[in-house]
């Protein structure tokens, strides 16, 4: 069954509209509509809030302000964030208040007649002259209360690391070629098809029911249960489908704010926050800036790098510390490189914060370093795969973050992509980018129960965002060589249901399937053992366990599960069950190369992307059919990166508002895609020895383009996207 290209289990549901999101959720109570009302100014002392008015409006149950909250700070890694603005507003989308009616047009209504009287302050904008010593403070509360010391926040300065390995000014000196350049990602919006969508069910000896589109049932839960100052089992997250997320639904969105709505009206609401509200006041992909310096030798050796990732957080910090860091650990990417100097900085400004986004930090950084890969492979005149290869990491090497590699698998990646470099006829125009990714170990559990019909039940509180329930299925009919049918998902709250992290970071086949094995083949063993003593045998070798049944070998005596485990309940008095809860001891690294053709047009600039061929290390395929769904969009939204999407902003206030202005590709924007998905050097702790795909195929697309457009045109550009506008700019000046 592992191997097998298997669809989605859900995927009948979901294209039959019987899916059920935070949308679709009836209950007997009338749900109210809950509406926010944003922040207009991006950096003021809030002097007054009045909303008596807004009370007075017919249908308006409930108005919240920061008054309603005792916890005024969350987040979701610093608590630095408030839940609706105090004392000041710190961006333009700030949440103030929130109200709940009984229908739109009144909620609406009571947005306009609650009164904010607002001091403006002065702003910053850009993160470099936010780390400035003179430079207004966006957080001067924390550094007044005492906190910002403990969080380890220095003025503008959230948080920053420096990583060193050899003698860096030496490595320069031995350089024959220096380079360096200065590259800038922009905000992009994860654009999922469902926007943040919560609803929330007060009741004062129960506490919460919350359904609401995450990643993260317990993660919410937590934050939640600190927020109101309850027992973590007054709040239960109830399972629902979620429409994307790509990383943008980890934190807390709105679920706080129906919880106290919920509370206050004495009746559930829901909020569902409007395309244009995610554009203008939601959160992006950190933009970054990148100080590159890299030294070469004339034979292609990596000599030297310093470099410099500066990540505009916005306002607040949430994704952007743990981004920070994992980029500055990656910063060698997969190469060997004696001498390094790797700094990272995390700053707050007063533009819309952001949060993680597919392979977070990784593709803004990437675009810079496999630029200047690139850069220094053309003046040294050298092939780009000679060189990434001259300098790749190889088994047993220790990077500058302690990590060390296990496998060739970069290698055999580098040597696929020159096999089919060497086919085509175009080799010298097509743009090379290459990448390493880290899924990290992580606790986890899982519970299995043998049911009275034979089939087996898979407990989880699981966010499936990815396929990863169906390859839970095939991964227990595997264990029991059983089909699909004989195994059952069943979702349960976050009151009850096996504990289970995020669905982040290509993570969840890896840590979760991994308990989900280890569960399967203990609950295997209890069945074998009942199975022989039903058939009489003396040794577990004797038993074959398939099509829900125990079959003694060499002979026509079997046992099925539903007898087993009936006998298991009322004849031994147990329940056949199993619990796995485990952390996985080893990460697993993944690399990858893309090759990108493109054809631009000069009297325009525009950027057509011809073709993506994709090489991926995955170790175990667990599911082909599923794996090249998850590279092929990955592809699509690297393309949007690299050439269409920004949220365009004038100054601090972020002026697209929906998909008119806001270029995703379309289908007339997507390459022709050549998938390859390298098997071998397998995980030590993922199921099977896979390694995870979701993140590393949308961190190398970026570069692949730009290099191919400065193959096809000699012109480098170090700016994302590359724009129409951008690129026939950069066209005009090298030619006058």
């Amino acid at each position: 069954m592992i191997g097998k290209a298997i669809p989605r289990i859900e995927s009948k549901d979901k294209a039959r509209g019987k899916a059920v999101y935070t949308g679709d959720v009836v209950l007997p109570q009338k749900i109210l509509v809950g509406k926010i009302l944003y922040s207009q100014v991006p950096h003021g002392i809030i002097k007054n809030i009045d909303y008596s008015e807004a009370l007075k409006v017919p249908g308006v149950k409930a108005v919240i302000t920061s008054e309603d909250f005792k916890v005024k700070r969350t987040g979701l890694i610093m608590e630095d964030e408030m839940i609706l603005a105090t004392g000041k507003v710190r961006f333009i989308g700030e949440k103030i208040a929130a109200v709940a009616a009984v229908n739109e047009e009144a909620a609406n209504e009571a947005l306009s007649k609650i009164k904010v009287e607002i001091e403006e302050l002065p702003h910053l904008s850009d993160p470099l002259k936010a780390l400035e010593t003179d430079s207004i403070l966006v957080h001067d509360d924390l550094i007044k209360e005492g906190l910002a010391e403990s969080m380890g926040i220095e003025g503008n300065l959230c948080s920053s690391m420096e990583l060193c390995q050899g003698d860096i000014e030496k490595g320069f000196e031995e350089a024959d070629v220096v380079i360096e350049d200065t590259f800038k990602t922009s905000k992009v919006h994860h654009c999922f098809i469902e926007p943040h969508v919560s609803l929330a069910l007060w009741h004062p000896e129960k506490g919460f029911n919350v359904w609401t589109s995450t990643q993260g049932y317990f993660f919410i839960q937590q934050k939640l249960a600190a927020i109101f100052s309850l027992p973590i089992t007054k709040v239960k997250v109830m399972p629902v489908e979620s429409g994307g997320a790509f990383g943008g639904k980890v934190s807390l969105c709105v679920e706080p704010l129906v919880c106290a709505l919920s509370m206050k009206a004495g009746q559930p609401v829901r909020i569902t926050v409007g395309r244009d509200e995610e554009f203008l006041y939601g959160k992006p992909r950190f933009p970054a800036t990148t100080k590159i310096k890299l030294g070469v030798k004339k034979d292609g050796s990596i000599t030297a790098l310093h470099s410099q990732i500066y990540y505009d957080l916005g306002a607040y910090s949430d994704f952007g510390p743990i981004m920070m860091y994992a980029a500055t650990n990656n910063a060698c990417g997969p190469y060997k490189i004696p001498n390094a100097k790797l700094e990272g900085y995390a700053v707050y400004t007063n533009k819309i914060s952001g949060t993680s986004f597919r392979a977070p930090g990784v593709p803004q950084y990437c675009f810079a370093l496999e630029s200047m890969i690139n850069r220094a492979a053309s003046k040294l005149g050298m092939d780009s795969i000679e060189i990434r290869k001259k300098n790749a990491v190889t088994n047993g090497y220790v990077r500058v973050s302690g990590e060390p590699i296990n496998g060739n698998s970069f290698l055999t990646v580098l040597d696929k992509a020159k096999e089919l470099l060497d086919k085509n006829p175009k080799r010298d125009e097509v743009g090379i980018a290459a990448c390493i990714w880290e899924t990290r170990a992580g606790p986890s559990s899982i519970l299995l129960r043998l049911s009275d019909d034979g089939r087996i039940l898979i407990i989880t509180g699981v966010c499936d965002l990815t396929g990863a329930r169906t390859i839970f299925v095939q991964i227990v009919c595997d264990v029991f060589s059983v089909e699909p049918d004989d195994v059952e998902i069943i979702y349960q709250d976050s009151s009850t249901a096996p504990v289970t992290p995020p669905s982040t970071g290509s993570g969840t086949i890896y840590n979760v399937g991994h308990v989900v094995k280890s569960a399967a083949e203990s609950l295997k063993s209890e069945i074998i053992k009942i199975a022989m003593e039903r058939l009489e045998c003396s040794d577990e070798s004797e038993i074959e366990i398939s099509a829900k049944k125990a079959v003694k070998k060499g002979t026509d005596k079997s046992v099925s599960f539903a007898e087993i485990s009936k006998y298991s309940r009322h004849k031994l008095g147990k329940v056949l069950m199993k619990e796995a809860s485990s952390v996985a001891e080893y990460n697993a690294t993944l690399f990858g190369l893309q090759m990108a053709e493109v054809d631009v047009d000069t009297e325009t600039g525009k950027v057509d992307v011809k073709k993506i061929t994709a090489i991926h290390d995955v170790g175990k395929i667990m599911n082909p059919l599923l794996l090249k769904g998850q590279v092929e969009g990955a592809i699509l939204q690297g393309t949007g990166f690299a050439v269409l999407e920004e949220i365009v902003f004038n100054d601090v206030k972020a002026l697209t508002d929906n998909f008119s202005d806001y270029a995703v590709p379309t289908i007339k924007d997507v390459p022709e895609k050549e998938i390859i998905i390298l098997e071998g050097d397998y995980s030590k702790d993922g199921p099977y020895g896979s390694k995870g795909i979701g993140e590393p195929p949308v961190v190398p697309t970026a570069p692949a383009i730009a290099d191919a457009v400065f193959k096809k045109t000699g012109v480098a550009i170090s700016e994302l996207p590359l724009s129409p506008e951008r690129v026939f700019k950069a066209l005009k000046e090298k030619s006058s």
